[in-house]
C-alpha cells in the first residue's frame, strides 16, 4: 500500500492510503506498515467505522421521512431501471423506497464490490480501528460518518440521480462502480 513518513522535527507522522473494502490476501500488509503503525502512538481515520452507533445514526439520516420516498424523487425511467437491476440481487424495489438515491448507489455499489470478493470488515480502516482500539491506542476522527453522509444527503436531487445513474451504467457494463 501507499505510505508516505512526514516528518517535522521531533514529530513523525505516517499517512497510509486506505480503501474501505479489502480481501483477505491484504494482510499482512508488509513490514514498512506494521513498523509505522508500532511506532503510532494515535491512529487518524477519516471515519471510526467501529462506531456502529454513529454509522446507524449517519444511514438513519440519509432516508426519506414519509411520506417522501424514492419513487417519488426518481423519474419514471430510472425508477424502472433500477428496478431492473435490484431484480438481479432478488431484492424488491420496495425495500429501497426509503433510501436516497445516493445511498441506493452506495448500497448497489458494496453488492458489487461483494461479488468481486470484497469486504467493508476487512477494508483498511476497519483493520486499523480493530487492531488500534485492541492495542489500547486512541483513535481520532479527521471527518465523521454524519458529516459525510450530510454531505451527500444534502445533494441536490438532481446530482443524486446522475450519482445513481452511473453506477448502473457501471454495473451494466460490468465494472465495479
Amino acid at each position: 500500500p501507499l505510505i508516505w513518513e512526514v516528518r517535522s522535527g521531533s514529530n513523525v507522522v505516517y499517512l497510509l492510503g486506505s480503501i474501505h473494502l479489502g480481501r483477505s490476501d491484504m494482510y499482512p500488509m508488509g513490514p514498512v506498515v506494521e513498523k509505522a503503525y508500532q511506532a503510532s502512538k494515535i491512529v487518524a481515520l477519516e471515519a471510526d467505522p467501529t462506531d456502529q452507533e454513529s454509522v446507524m445514526a449517519a444511514i438513519s439520516a440519509s432516508i426519506y421521512q414519509p411520506p417522501e420516498s424514492l419513487q417519488k424523487n426518481l423519474p419514471g425511467p430510472l425508477l424502472a431501471r433500477l428496478s431492473r437491476t435490484l431484480e438481479r440481487y432478488g431484492i424488491p424495489l420496495e425495500q429501497v423506497q426509503a433510501m436516497k438515491p445516493f445511498l441506493v448507489a452506495i448500497t448497489l455499489a458494496s453488492f458489487e464490490y461483494a461479488k468481486a470478493g470484497f469486504d467493508p470488515s476487512l477494508g483498511v480502516d476497519m483493520h486499523f480501528a480493530r487492531r488500534a482500539k485492541q492495542d489500547g491506542k486512541p483513535v481520532v476522527e479527521l471527518e465523521s460518518f454524519g458529516g459525510q453522509m450530510a454531505l451527500m444527503s444534502n445533494l441536490s436531487g438532481g446530482l443524486q440521480e446522475s450519482m445513481l445513474q452511473v453506477t448502473l451504467d457501471s454495473i451494466d457494463k460490468g465494472e465495479i462502480p
